[in-house]
């Protein structure tokens, strides 16, 4: 802003040569947008049109969502727990995150009021192992109790380790707490390993050793790519956040069973899979109401080519693709977002998932979407 300010000081005329032409592929592209969606099959009855957001005030968030609303989104993914911590008042035996701790008991329930207003159901996106963002004070007793994942070599990883029962605990009593405050949904993300690169951990150990008698294990060059049992490695992994997925759900379920239960998860089952996410078994035994796969991608063939390997592992109606129109691999503009919500209406899914919010989502992507 500050470049096109002093250009359009010293250069009049090149600048508004600039931006009338700019503004003029605009228009144009906002126009083609519109035509692209209505050619395309049309939406799904109650087709879920979502948002992912990092947490928002009080003080922004009933002009945000009026403004959302009004440009045809209905549900919100919000963050508000991370690893366990929550980013809102919770209950005591609920650790909170420093914004946990400045917010008081009112928040969640204005947040909840507020989205009703508007017709938007609030999810609650929900970090599962990853740290990200939690600062030091928080991460130390989590480290002196070993609760973190390792790395092949033994060093530490800022993730909570799955196989930890207080890890778990941690997650499951996040989730309860949630599920009882009038939320729509819980959103899994981060519900995986960062990588092939964990977890090494002693419990990992114990866990392969506990699932073959074959010989002694050499750990962990057994269990490293390549290794007599690295799919035996892979299987114990996969077959832990399976299970415990299926306890979030149900625990969640049981405070409130009209709860929506749903993960955000790598676009197609190879890459989950090697990530330790086996997302096609969650969907099939009803562990999750619907998955989002996290398709990012510049154009639509690309998108449309990951989709359609996503679906054909899925079973039908429960995959709402996310769309990366501000990701790190896609930035999208309204034509080239419509583009990829005619390829997920052609195949039929029950919505999308935008991420993530930001003005140019709210305020010029979205209206020239969907605004009558």
């Amino acid at each position: 802003r500050w470049l096109l300010a002093a250009l359009a000081t010293t250069d009049p005329a090149t600048y508004a040569a600039a931006r009338d032409r700019l503004t003029a592929e605009s228009e144009s592209r906002d126009a083609a947008a519109a035509a692209t969606l209505a050619a395309a099959p049309p939406a799904a009855a109650g087709e879920l049109r979502a948002v992912w957001t990092r947490p928002l005030s009080l003080r922004t968030r009933d002009a945000t969502l009026g403004l959302l609303g009004s440009n045809g989104v209905n549900a919100v993914f919000e963050h508000l727990s991370t690893a366990g911590f929550a980013h809102y008042h919770a209950e005591d035996d609920v650790p909170r995150s420093d914004l946990g701790r400045r917010r008081n008991r009112h928040f969640l329930p204005r947040a909840i009021q507020i989205a009703r207003a508007n017709g938007i159901a609030l999810h609650a996106w929900v970090t599962c192992w990853n740290l990200d963002g939690l600062p030091e004070d928080l991460l130390a007793p989590l480290r002196g109790q070993g609760r973190l994942m390792q790395d092949a070599h033994g060093n530490e990883l800022p993730w909570l380790c799955p196989l930890h029962p207080a890890n778990r605990q941690l997650l499951l009593g996040a989730v309860r707490d949630l599920a009882g405050r009038g939320i729509d949904g819980i959103h899994l993300d981060y519900i995986r390993y960062p990588g092939r690169d964990a977890c090494f951990c002693p419990r990992h150990r114990f866990a392969v050793e506990s699932a073959t008698t074959a010989f002694q294990l050499n750990w962990p060059a057994d269990v490293l790519p390549g290794g007599a049992l690295a799919a035996t490695f892979d299987e114990v992994r996969r077959d832990d956040l399976t299970a415990f997925v299926a306890e979030l759900a149900a625990a969640a379920r049981q405070v409130n069973p009209a709860i929506r239960i749903s993960a955000a998860v790598y676009p197609t089952p190879a890459a989950a899979a090697a990530n330790g996410q086996d997302w096609p078994r969650w969907l099939r035994d009803d562990s999750l109401d619907f998955a989002c796969p996290m398709l990012y991608a510049p154009d639509a063939g690309r998108f449309a080519a990951l989709l359609d390997q996503a679906l054909a592992a899925a079973p039908p109606g429960k995959l709402l693709p996310g769309l990366g129109v501000s990701a790190d691999e896609s930035q999208l503009d309204a034509l080239a977002a419509a583009e990829q919500i005619a390829a997920a209406r052609q195949r039929r899914c029950p919505g999308f998932v935008f991420f993530q919010l930001d003005s140019d989502l709210a305020e010029t992507l979205l209206p020239a979407l969907f605004r009558p």
